[in-house]
């Protein structure tokens, strides 16, 4: 039952997933935003030292991550507008432009203080908030470099035509004319369609696909234990409710009378010699009945 009861339920969330996947997908055909001209692009650590190596030029008055846009948006910018049209617009653009860059930041122990110390403002606890401001401090301090290390960046353009040309990119480098571009700062980069801004959890954006990978052999897992573990006490439970059944089974007394005949009482004593002990007081650990017994006490 329990076993039974755990699979209704998976299939139960598996079937509101595919309800919401559905009225998610409906809502954004019906609505345009910012996502539907938008792409995902990871950024590796091997990128992000490639471009410190190579491009990052300390003499220019601009931070790391200011010099990192610009040359990110440009270099895409340059490689998509030379990549062949696809014709989804009537005229086809003579560059495609970024409209936006977006960067998101392995910055997850950040984020959750940040929350814990707008929580002890709101319930006026300044003690915490200033135990929590510590906290950040330390953090920034020690972590300064994690912090400002993008792990991905958001694109929006400015057209679908440069959203399409993005999103094919993998495709298009194949073509010996475009093999050239085929890695980015020193590594092939991945392109996939951004979510809603409205459904990205930035704490979560450092997680890499092995890392969610692991994480769901963990929840698959769990769910295999506990449906061990239900089914271990579903099993026990039927054990010991069948026990009385087993130990006292219903008999039809008449018909135990008319088959023992004259003699039921003396097999009534030995059944009662066999399962209780010499004081005649003590049922015996592994005391079995017939059922006799029980039709001549009746």
């Amino acid at each position: 039952m329990g076993v039974f009861i755990a699979l209704f339920f998976l299939s139960y969330i598996d079937y509101l997933k595919s309800v919401f996947k559905s009225t998610a997908v409906e809502w954004d055909v019906k609505t345009i935003t910012a996502g539907d001209y938008s792409v995902e692009i990871k950024i590796t650590p091997g990128m992000w030292k490639t471009f410190i190596d190579t491009v990052y030029n300390h003499s220019v008055m601009k931070s790391k991550l200011d010099q990192f846009r610009e040359y990110f948006q440009t270099e895409l910018s340059k490689r998509l507008t030379e990549f062949p049209d696809l014709g989804y617009e009537d005229d086809p653009p003579e560059k495609i432009k970024i409209a936006l860059v977006t960067f998101a930041f392995d910055n997850s122990e950040l984020i959750n203080l940040l929350k814990a110390r707008g929580a002890a403002i709101k319930y006026e606890k300044y003690d915490m908030m200033r135990e929590i401001n510590k906290k950040i401090d330390d953090l920034k301090t020690k972590n300064l470099e994690k912090y400002t290390r993008p792990v991905s960046a958001f694109l929006t353009f400015e057209n679908e035509e440069g959203l399409n040309r993005c999103l094919n990119y993998s495709e298009t480098v194949e073509d010996p004319l475009y093999e050239k571009y085929k890695e980015f700062l020193g590594e092939e980069i991945q392109v996939d369609e951004a979510s809603e801004p409205t459904d990205i959890i930035w704490e979560n954006r450092s997680f890499t696909q092995w890392e969610r990978f692991k994480r769901s052999l963990i929840v698959i897992g769990i769910v295999f234990l506990l449906l061990c573990a239900s089914f271990v006490v579903v099993f026990i439970c039927s054990q010991e409710a069948n026990k009385p059944l087993l130990k006292y089974p219903a008999q039809n007394c008449t018909e135990v009378f008319e088959t023992e005949g004259k003699f039921m009482l003396e097999r009534s004593f030995a059944e009662w010699d066999r399962n209780f002990d010499d004081s005649g007081d003590d049922e015996v650990d592994d005391a079995i009945y017939s059922g006799i017994l029980k039709c001549f006490c009746d």
